[in-house]
C-alpha cells in the first residue's frame, strides 16, 4: 500500500468517488439554476417585454439610442412639470 493512501478510499469504485466529491458540493451553477427555476415566471415575462420592444422598434425603424434619447426627453419633461406642482 502506498504511503498516504486512506484504505476506505483505496475501496471505492470511481463512480463512488465521483460521487463523494460532487454530492457535498453545492457549485455557482447549482445554484443559479435553483434560482431560474424559482423566477422562471418573472424570467420569461421579463423576455416577452424585451421581444415587444424590439418588435417595436423595428417596426418604427428606431435604434436602442433613439429610444433612449426619447425617453431622457419625456423624463425631463415629466420631471420639470412635476416640480411645478
Amino acid at each position: 500500500m502506498k504511503k498516504g493512501v486512506n484504505e476506505s478510499t483505496k475501496q471505492m469504485t470511481n463512480r463512488e468517488k465521483f460521487l463523494a466529491l460532487v454530492s457535498a458540493v453545492d457549485t455557482q451553477t447549482e445554484i443559479e439554476n435553483d434560482w431560474e427555476i424559482a423566477n422562471r415566471l418573472w424570467l420569461r415575462a421579463s423576455q416577452k417585454i424585451a421581444l415587444d420592444i424590439l418588435k417595436q422598434l423595428t417596426r418604427l425603424g428606431w435604434t436602442q439610442k433613439e429610444l433612449a434619447d426619447k425617453w431622457v426627453s419625456v423624463r425631463n419633461i415629466f420631471i420639470k412639470s412635476s416640480s411645478s406642482w
